[in-house]
């Protein structure tokens, strides 16, 4: 529970710092991304209302005329024409939407920078570096490093507007379809949240241990440099033996062992997060044939709602799959985001950032 109690307070730090001090800015860009994303899901409306109309024989009544789906390619024409352009303005939105986040994102890792910079003072940072117990860190790599990565984690921010406006879509068109159904998929959801926690929290601890070994592994790097450099000077008919030896016994360090280790750990996260959502698609599907396939089979004949329910369950799957691996991804830049952001709460008060906006 404290654990939790803690990502909340980061997160909630996180977006009062990034997202509301752009807020206007986070508004266009969420408005453009939600309006795009609809122009999508309008368009797979119009497709389906047409194969609808198509299974059905029943007419489109369009003012005082009436149409049959099947006996008319202007009508064919016509939903396919609407879907087009409706799906090229949805495409020019989402585009819109893309480069004002990769605006914002370098605009917030110059301010990140220039906040770190302002707030360094020799005496003041070296406290800092006591107070963390912290070595070998100089202010380029909070100023440069941690703000270029917290800029990043703001970009992944913004990058879960797009699936959530399609799960703000697509959950409402399951319950509408079949609540029963929807609220069966909810619980499974609810389990599986459970293991992405575990597998986020695993993410940030080994991104914990990665820096920790970077760092040590550091001055192990210099000394083999520094070797290698003497051996290039040296005409020692052995010289090359020798190289090869330090080499070996380099790679064979338990400091870089355990950081390739650990790396690989890290790595694990992003396919981890992704055989989660893999097998909750699996078993949703399954579900879906038994209950709505079934009912269509042997009951009530419902192809256009069990095609529409299949989709929607697609959608909502693989948007919480995105979803659930950007805040892996998150996870990741935890330590350098949580350090710059001591080193920041350090210096200032949590009102006054030295820079005016």
């Amino acid at each position: 529970m404290k654990t939790i109690k803690k990502y909340i307070d980061f997160f909630y730090w996180m977006i009062c710092d990034s997202l509301l001090r752009y807020r206007n800015k986070v508004l266009l860009v969420s408005f453009a991304d939600f309006v795009g994303v609809s122009m999508q899901v309008a368009a797979l409306w119009v497709l389906l209302q047409y194969i609808f109309h198509l299974e059905s024989g029943k007419p489109i009544n369009i003012l005082d005329y009436s149409i049959v789906a099947r006996d008319s390619f202007q009508v064919f024409f016509v939903f396919t024409t609407v879907a087009f352009f409706l799906l090229l303005l949805s495409a020019w939105l989402i585009f819109y939407s893309d480069v004002q986040k990769i605006k914002l994102r370098v605009l917030f890792e110059r301010f990140c920078s220039q906040r770190a910079f302002l707030a360094y003072e020799k005496k003041s940072f070296f406290l800092f570096l006591a107070t963390e117990k912290l070595k070998n860190t100089g202010i380029s790599k909070i100023a440069i490093g941690d703000a270029r990565y917290y800029s990043r984690a703001l970009f992944m921010v913004f990058n879960l507007l797009k699936p959530v406006c399609y799960l703000v879509i697509a959950v409402p068109a399951m319950l509408y379809i079949s609540t029963r159904l929807t609220f069966i998929l909810g619980a499974v959801v609810l389990i599986s949240l459970f293991f992405q926690y575990l597998v986020s929290k695993n993410a940030a601890k080994q991104s914990v241990l990665l820096e920790n070994y970077n760092m040590r592994s550091n001055l192990e790097k210099k000394q083999l440099i520094s070797f290698l450099d003497a051996c290039s000077l040296s005409n020692e008919a052995d010289s090359k033996d020798r190289v090869k030896d330090k080499i070996k016994l380099f790679f064979s360090s338990r400091t870089i062992v355990n950081r390739y280790k650990t790396l690989e750990e890290r790595l694990k996260g992003a396919p981890q997060s992704s055989f989660i959502s893999n097998v909750l698609m699996a078993f949703g599907i399954f579900i879906i044939l038994i209950v709505l396939i079934r009912q269509s089979l042997f009951i009530e004949p419902q192809w256009a709602s069990t095609i529409a329910f299949l989709i929607s369950l697609k959608i909502s799957l693989s948007q919480l799959g995105a979803i659930n691996r950007i805040l892996t991804g998150i996870n990741r830049f935890y330590p350098q985001i949580s350090r710059y952001r001591r080193f920041i709460c350090f210096n200032f008060n949590d009102s006054d950032t030295g820079i005016d906006d």
